[in-house]
Order: C-alpha cells, then structure tokens, then sequence
C-alpha cells in the first residue's frame, strides 16, 4: 500500500510537470503570435 501511495506521488508530479510545460509552451506560442501581429501593423 505505502509502494502505491509513493508510485502515485511520483505521477502525480510528472502530470503536474507535463502541464506547466504545457501553460509554458502556450505562453511562448501566445508572445509569438503577438510579434507577428506587431510585425504587420
């Protein structure tokens, strides 16, 4: 049971990983999008 509760800690943490790099990959999409649109205005 304690072996679970480690293993479930442990992916609980790489799905929380997995989603900051997300935010962090559409934070870079989103201000590079943005000097697109600066660049043709």
């Amino acid at each position: 049971m304690q072996e679970n509760k480690l293993y479930f800690r442990k992916f609980e943490g790489l799905l929380q990983r997995s989603h900051l790099k997300q935010m962090y990959a559409e934070l870079s999409l989103t201000s590079q999008l943005q000097e697109e649109i600066i660049k043709k205005l």
